[in-house]
């Protein structure tokens, strides 16, 4: 049963029979041959198309078409063909169907079709997702100019911010500048002026100064003047005594002389 039931030897066949059994019978065998061609050849014809349709049916017709050979002595060698077809139509039947040319372009087509739908609704989605991106982009682009403008603003607003305050410090600056400039003009000012009343008193005292010694030199003059004045009197008195007896010796010495002219 272990040789039996071994693959390898399925193929051959054990066949045990008597002298008897083996007469030659051509017509017999003829029958037999035609009625084998019949059998087979209408279950063929019945089962491939069978197997074409419903590949799931290839392992019973198969073991049907072994079934049937068996029903005949058609010989070792083609009994162990017989089935080894039985076998490969078994195996081919597992293998993918071919398909059919006019399935195949329909097919092709739909997929055609489906892959320009679906490029179409690609592209679709593509454009509709470029215009979405570019809104976006337009939206940000506003945000931005918007966040641009206002931080200029408010950068031209601190820059005027910091402007006003530089220029209320300069000016309380000046304003301290000059109010301490006021104040030391004010103290030399003052100075000035106390230093002026110094001098006025000076001068003052100076002139007082001058005044009496105006005064003395003046006293001092007049002094001296009335001392010319007399002794130019008293010059010109004498002077005028002097003229007078001058001439009065004069004209005695005159009398005197006519006196003593011939008469």
């Amino acid at each position: 049963m272990k040789l039996l039931r071994d693959q390898r030897v399925r193929p051959f066949v054990l066949d045990i029979e008597t002298d008897s059994t083996i007469a030659p019978d051509e017509n017999a065998q003829k029958q037999r041959a035609t009625e084998f061609i019949t059998s087979v050849g209408g279950f063929l014809g019945q089962a491939l198309p069978l197997v074409q349709q419903v590949p799931q049916a290839a392992k019973l017709m198969s073991e049907t078409l072994k079934y049937v050979a068996g029903q005949f002595r058609a010989g070792r060698q083609l009994e162990g063909v017989i089935e080894e077809f039985a076998d490969d139509m078994a195996k081919v039947a597992q293998q993918p169907k071919p398909e059919d040319p006019a399935q195949t372009k329909a097919a092709a087509d739909a997929e055609a079709t489906k892959t320009r739908a679906m490029s179409d609704a690609q592209t679709a989605q593509a454009d509709a997702a470029e215009k979405a991106a570019n809104a976006q982009k337009t939206v940000l682009e506003a945000n931005s100019k918007a966040q641009d403008d206002d931080l200029k603003r408010r950068a031209t607003e601190q820059q005027e911010m910091d402007a006003a305050e530089l220029r209320r410090i300069e000016r309380d600056g000046k304003q301290a500048l000059l109010g301490a400039e006021f104040d030391q003009k004010a103290q030399k000012h003052a100075q000035d002026m106390d230093i002026g009343v110094l001098q006025l008193r000076k001068l003052q005292l100076e002139i007082d100064r001058i005044g009496v010694q105006t005064e003395a030199v003046i006293k001092t003059t007049d002094a001296k003047i009335d001392q010319t004045n007399t002794q130019t009197d008293n010059s010109v008195r004498s002077t005028d005594a002097s003229v007078q007896a001058t001439a009065e010796t004069t004209a005695i010495k005159a009398d005197a002389a006519k006196q003593k002219e011939p008469a």
